[in-house]
């Protein structure tokens, strides 16, 4: 979609909720701020959360914008801070702050924080609030749009990445950038029939079927270290969440 201002999301959304009765509780979003604008303005009372695959890679572009590539590659304590920053998502909304503060002090004790301070400076204004003489300013991102830890323990989704490789799929189906309405509405109900035909099947080899064993493992990793939050330094809960993804 092209002009993706706020006001055309907020057009699109409230269409949206005349033509449908959205029931949700929560949803997964991007980082796309206009987007999100919108979306709270039409539906204030759905839970927004921000899709931590998303989060993860502002993560890895900054880190590539900032040049310390080849630091993150090369040196195994510097690449386990700063997957640390990710980690933050699974902290109690109101420790992230302090276990920020904490990822900064060891930095320093290390001499690492000068190489890394471009991207420190980057994620404090995005995801944190930059600290001022009034206290934190509000960041581009609050805080409990990207955290993870309640969708985590409630056996939610952390990230829309099947959603988006639908759209993938589709847009390779139909084989053009901009389709007139009837081409569209044809792979539209081709679509639908490929759907139908998926959920039927599956409700034939319901026994068969499981959600992805290594997401199941991790998310029992992640759950195992929620769990213990309160028995583990700082450092230790950082790091465990850290082993259990990628950039």
């Amino acid at each position: 979609m092209e002009n993706k201002t706020e006001d055309l999301y907020y057009l699109i959304w409230t269409k949206i909720r005349e033509l449908t009765t959205l029931t949700a509780t929560t949803a997964l979003c991007d980082f796309e701020k206009a987007s999100l604008n919108a979306f709270q303005r039409v539906y204030p009372s759905i839970n927004l959360t921000c899709c931590f695959f998303h989060l993860s890679q502002c993560i890895w572009r900054s880190i590539q914008r900032n040049g310390i590539v080849t630091h993150y590659n090369n040196d195994d304590n510097i690449r386990n801070r700063l997957k640390m920053f990710g980690a933050l998502a699974f902290c109690p909304v109101n420790d992230v702050v302090r276990y920020f503060e904490i990822i900064e002090d060891v930095l320093r004790e290390e001499g690492s924080y000068e190489i890394l301070s471009e991207f420190i400076m980057y994620f404090e204004d995005t995801f944190i609030g930059r600290f001022t003489r009034q206290g934190r300013v509000q960041p581009r991102f609050g805080i409990s749009l990207w955290n993870q830890r309640d969708r985590t323990i409630n056996d939610l989704p952390r990230t829309n990445n099947h959603i988006e490789g639908w759209h993938r799929a589709f847009s390779s189906m139909i084989s053009c950038n901009h389709p007139n309405i009837f081409t569209f509405l044809l792979f539209l109900k081709k679509e639908q029939s490929l759907s139908d035909n998926k959920i039927d099947g599956a409700i034939l080899n319901s026994a068969n079927n499981h959600r992805n064993t290594r997401y199941e493992i991790i998310s029992s990793q992640l759950k195992a270290t929620i769990e213990n939050y309160h028995q583990l330094p700082p450092l230790e809960f950082l790091k465990n969440i850290a082993y259990t993804y990628n950039f």
